[in-house]
């Protein structure tokens, strides 16, 4: 009897151990499964041209979401209502700074407003500065840019002047030239041309001779500066160096550049209008 339970118990024994071993094996195979699953994954990860491709997908959700954004700032802003809004705020801001300045009133600084940020300073940004390519491209670099390089201005400015031949590396290549060829100067059969070269006038119509020279404004002198309380504060009759060109100097100017220069030639420079801020406008421009 003991003989059977004895053979019975490892019987018994050696099915659970035979079951122990398939369900260990089970469990060893799935792990392998799970290595294999994985080495693949990261197999697929690591591959280049995976790499690559995912870049390249998140490259192009950069650049649109970029792109989207700059266009709806752009939108927003670049409309009459916006600009509408922002100018009447700086006139705020300009009717509470002029307390911590010596100026008398807000219009120079409204004026410097319709001047500068009307006409220059908002257009400028809306158009060219928030623009998809300046935005995306040159500033954030999420766009297009396997079709841009960037490169070192001294590097680049080396690189072009040792091309170059030798005598024209230098800024002095001009003055050289002109001194070589100094002794042909004035020689019979050798044209020359007399050029004279106008610019940054600033001609004031307004100028009035008398007017106070240190009214407290951008540009004085003019009839709206008020008389001088002094003789040192009076504006001249031939202008005053606190002050832009009058037209009685402007007039003679010209009249010595046509009866005693006499040039061949005249090149105007452009810069002609006034420092007056706080009245200049389009049409005192044109």
């Amino acid at each position: 009897m003991r003989i059977k339970l004895s053979a019975l118990a490892l019987l018994v024994s050696s099915s659970l151990i035979e079951s122990t071993d398939a369900k260990q094996m089970v469990s060893w195979q799935t792990e392998l499964k799970m290595l294999k699953a994985a080495a693949d994954v990261e197999n697929f990860v690591n591959d280049p041209l995976v790499q690559k491709e995912s870049v390249v997908v998140a490259n192009q959700v950069s650049c649109y979401a970029c792109k989207t954004m700059t266009d709806f700032a752009r939108d927003m802003l670049y409309n009459k209502y916006s600009e509408y809004f922002l100018v009447h705020l700086l006139y705020g801001l300009c009717d509470i700074g002029v307390h911590f300045t010596p100026w008398p009133n807000s219009d120079i600084c409204r004026g410097v407003i319709d001047d500068q940020f009307k006409e220059a300073i908002f257009p400028i940004f809306t158009k060219e500065i928030l623009n998809e390519q300046n935005m995306c491209t040159f500033i954030f670099n999420v766009c297009d840019m396997e079709h841009w390089e960037k490169i070192d201005v001294n590097d680049w400015v080396d690189d072009l002047l040792s091309k170059k031949p030798k005598e024209l590396r230098n800024n002095d290549f001009m003055n050289k030239l002109y001194k070589e060829n100094a002794p042909e100067f004035g020689k019979p059969g050798r044209e020359l041309l007399k050029v004279v070269i106008l610019s940054d006038l600033h001609l004031d119509y307004s100028y009035t001779e008398g007017a106070d020279n240190d009214c407290g404004k951008p540009l004085c002198c003019r009839t709206d500066s008020g008389k001088a309380p002094t003789k040192e504060r009076a504006a001249g009759k031939w202008g005053d160096y606190n002050c832009d060109t009058n037209e009685l100097v402007f007039k003679s100017l010209l009249s010595h550049i046509k009866n005693d220069i006499k040039p061949d030639v005249a090149l105007w420079g452009g810069d002609s209008v006034p420092h007056n801020l706080q009245s200049l406008d389009k049409k005192a421009v044109a």
